[in-house]
C-alpha cells in the first residue's frame, strides 16, 4: 500500500513539473517562476516534499494551496468568460480559506500572506484549464492525505478531512466538464 502511495506521489510531482513547464505564469503582475522552484516553494507541492511537517507548516501549506486554487480559478473564470465550473469552485475555495483561518486562530499562528498570484499558470484552451484545475485538486488531495496520516488535533483532522473530500469532488467536477466539452 505504501508503495502505491509513493508511486501516486511521484506521479503527481512528475505531472506537476510537466504542467508547470508547459504553462507560463499569469499576467504581467506575476513573477516568472521556474517549475522546480514552484514544486519546492508553495502549497501542496511543497508539502509533499517536506519530511519534517509540523502543525504550523501543514496549515501554512494548506492555506497556500487554497489561495492558489482560488486565484487560479478566478483567473480561468476571467479568461474563459465565467464558463463553469470555475466560479462555483472558486467560491468554495474562499470558504476553505476561512475554515483554515479559524485553525490558525485556534493554534495562535500567523496567517500566511497570499502570494498565489505569483504561481498562476495560463491555459491556451478551456480544456487545458480544466486539466490544470483537476491536477491542482489532485495534488491538494494528496497533500491532505499525507497530513491525515499524522497525529493531529481533532479540529484540524476534521477540517483537513473535509477539505480533502471537497478537493476530490472538485477534481471530479473538472473532469466531468472535460468529458462534456
Amino acid at each position: 500500500m505504501k508503495q502505491m502511495k509513493y508511486v501516486a506521489i511521484l506521479l503527481v510531482v512528475v505531472l506537476g513539473i510537466g504542467l508547470m513547464a508547459s504553462c507560463s505564469p499569469k499576467g504581467s503582475a506575476t513573477k516568472e517562476v521556474a517549475p522546480s522552484e514552484t514544486v519546492d516553494t508553495y502549497g501542496a507541492k511543497s508539502a509533499m516534499a517536506d519530511d519534517s511537517l509540523t502543525i504550523d507548516k501543514m496549515l501554512q501549506y494548506a492555506i497556500q494551496d487554497e489561495y492558489l486554487a482560488r486565484s487560479q480559478y478566478e483567473s480561468f473564470a476571467k479568461t474563459f468568460e465565467d464558463k463553469p465550473p470555475f466560479t462555483n469552485i472558486m467560491n468554495t475555495e474562499v470558504y476553505h480559506i476561512e475554515e483554515l483561518k479559524k485553525l490558525f486562530t485556534s493554534q495562535t499562528l500567523d496567517i500566511s500572506e497570499d502570494q498565489s498570484k505569483n504561481y498562476l499558470v495560463k491555459a491556451d484552451s478551456y480544456q487545458k484549464a480544466l486539466q490544470i484545475s483537476s491536477e491542482l485538486e489532485l495534488a491538494n488531495v494528496d497533500m491532505y492525505q499525507k497530513f491525515l496520516e499524522m497525529e493531529l488535533p481533532d479540529d484540524i483532522f476534521t477540517t483537513f478531512s473535509m477539505l480533502r473530500a471537497d478537493s476530490m469532488m472538485h477534481s471530479e467536477e473538472f473532469e466531468k466538464y472535460r468529458i462534456e466539452e
